[in-house]
């Protein structure tokens, strides 16, 4: 899919937060902007 990334929007934004279990934890982020692709295969192919 990232072949056929054709836009990239301008507002990108991250999220941080913690992952762990047991008083053990570790800092994790995710995020990104919006893309636009041109083609996609949702589900499988026929």
């Amino acid at each position: 899919m990232l072949l056929k990334v054709d836009g990239v929007g301008s507002d990108f934004e991250m999220g941080v937060g913690f992952c762990g279990k047991s008083g053990q934890t570790a800092p994790v982020g995710d995020g990104g902007p919006h893309v636009r692709v041109s083609e996609a295969t949702v589900g499988g192919a026929t």
